[in-house]
């Protein structure tokens, strides 16, 4: 997964989280742009290392829970797990400690 890559599925959690109801949908934007600037901040070579170490089924988890976080039928609390979900695996990849 590219820089690009990465910053469009935290692009796709920004457009999950703008769905949330109230406090979610403040907190949630928060955790999107720090992770935003955290991947703009690392160097292409660091972003090739860490996303190496991630296995496919994590991909596969990390993409599902994204859907999942961005369909509207799904109650609120199916999206917010979802959406702690991706956010957690994102997060992991990247070795943001916050």
């Amino acid at each position: 997964m590219t820089r690009q890559e990465l910053l469009s599925k935290i692009s796709e959690l920004e457009q999950a989280a703008v769905k949330m109801d109230e406090p979610e949908r403040t907190f949630k934007l928060t955790d999107v742009s720090i992770l935003k600037i955290s991947v703009e901040g690392l160097s292409v070579s660091d972003i090739a290392g860490k996303m190496q170490s991630v296995s496919l089924p994590e991909i596969q988890e990390m993409e599902e829970s994204i859907q999942l976080a961005t369909q509207a039928v799904s109650s609120h609390s199916t999206r917010v797990k979802a959406f702690n979900k991706a956010y957690g695996i994102i997060k992991g990849v990247i070795g943001l400690v916050i």
